[in-house]
């Protein structure tokens, strides 16, 4: 009787191998089949494998990965999720569920599964890269940020992670911050145009005009061709008085990326206007005030031109335009008060440079011209005072007046 019930046990252990064996053979099929885009057949293996095993999870989540490469959105979701149903530590699964929440739109969902994640294993670094760029995505940099630096921390070497705190930094105006960051990407990453780009507009802000512009052209070398590039390298031309390669970059933007705005005939006007072809510069600051007539600097820059080509009439016109449309432009002031005292209206000039210097009061151009107006109209008091300003900030031919007209020294 012993002897018998020895042999049924035995029977029952090998016929469960067996059984074990081949559930496992199908799991191992489907999974050769999954790698092999072979994705229905796969599914077979898997079924098999479910309906025999139900609780091999294992399975539930490779027949879901099989699915969502089928496009079957919800029969994956139901998978992952049975998945975590019958093995509540599988990571595997919550991170699959996660990202399929992530491209659908869920945030938060996916944010809870990668919460899950980190609560059952705190070391995973991908699992705080991916939370932190969904964070990031939906605006909450401050968590964003936490989740990014503890995956440095954790001796990541993912470029991104570097890249995205670079943006955060740059969104909030740390533009010091974001180009250590974009260095340390660069190290990573020596041909990441994108980090050339960012890193160029950060300069740009605080003003390293020649070192942004090295990157602006890196970031086109390495493949970014984009109109914000352009409108960013085109001002940091503009800005360090490199006229022709700014004029190139603005007729690129105007006339083969069709960026037609005032602002950008406005800039290509005055870089035409710098390499002496001001009829040019004309049209392009009429064009700029078609598109909009309340832009001051357009007036002021035609004016200008108009000066310069001895259209006095012209130029007055716009420097009254845009002394109309911004009441506090100085230069347009100034140059009225010029155009007044060379003509000899000195009473006129008087007004003109006085309401130039309440706008810009330490101007020493506009204090000198205004005291040799006073001077010529016979108020001595006000023009040695206004001399006196003006040669205290340094203009020498208002020092030697000062001197002459005020104390009669030679």
């Amino acid at each position: 009787m012993r002897h018998s019930v020895i042999i049924i046990l035995i029977n029952v252990l090998l016929n469960t191998n067996s059984y074990a064996q081949t559930v496992n053979f199908y799991y191992d099929r489907g999974v050769e089949k999954l790698k092999s885009e072979k994705y229905e057949e796969a599914i077979k293996d898997f079924d098999y494998v479910t309906e025999h095993y139900p609780d091999y999870f294992e399975a539930y989540n490779d027949r879901g990965l099989s699915r969502l490469a089928l496009n079957d959105i919800e029969g994956a979701f139901t998978d992952f999720t049975k998945s975590i149903e019958v093995n509540p530590e599988y990571l595997k699964a919550y991170m699959n569920r996660a990202h399929l929440y992530h491209k659908q739109n869920k945030a938060l969902k996916a944010i809870d599964d990668y919460s899950k994640v980190i609560s059952i294993q705190p070391k995973l670094i991908e699992a705080f890269e991916k939370r932190g760029e969904i964070y990031f995505e939906i605006k909450k940099y401050q968590q964003a940020r936490s989740d990014l630096e503890k995956a440095i921390i954790r001796k990541s070497k993912n470029p991104k992670n570097y890249y995205i705190l670079a943006l955060i930094s740059i969104e909030n105006k740390n533009y010091n911050k974001a180009i250590l960051q974009l260095n340390d990407l660069i190290r990573l990453s020596p041909e990441d145009a994108n980090a050339f780009y960012q890193r160029g507009i950060s300069k740009f802000y605080i003003e390293k005009y020649s070192e942004s512009k090295q990157d602006l052209y890196k970031a086109v070398q390495y493949g970014i061709d984009t109109k914000d590039l352009y409108i960013f390298r085109a001002r940091v031309n503009f800005e360090t008085a490199q006229w022709e390669q700014a004029l190139s970059d603005y007729s690129y933007l105007i006339d083969s990326l069709r960026q037609k705005d005032a602002e950008n005939y406005v800039y290509r006007g005055i870089a035409k206007k710098e390499t002496g072809n001001l009829m040019a510069a004309i049209k392009d600051f009429s064009k700029a005030i078609a598109r909009d007539r309340s832009n001051a600097t357009a007036y002021f820059e035609r004016g200008e031109c108009y000066s310069k080509l001895k259209k006095d009439i012209q130029a007055q016109r716009d420097f009254e335009d845009a002394i109309e449309r911004k009441p506090d432009c100085y230069r347009a002031y100034f140059k009225k008060a010029v155009f007044e005292f060379d003509r000899r209206r000195f009473e006129e000039a008087v007004k003109d440079f006085s309401k130039s210097l309440k706008y810009n009061p330490n101007d020493m151009e506009s204090l000198y011209l205004r005291g040799a107006s006073y001077f010529e109209l016979g108020e001595k008091k006000d023009a040695c005072k206004d001399l006196e300003k003006a040669s205290a900030l340094g203009h020498e031919e208002a020092k030697k007046d000062h001197y002459r007209l005020c104390y009669g020294v030679k």
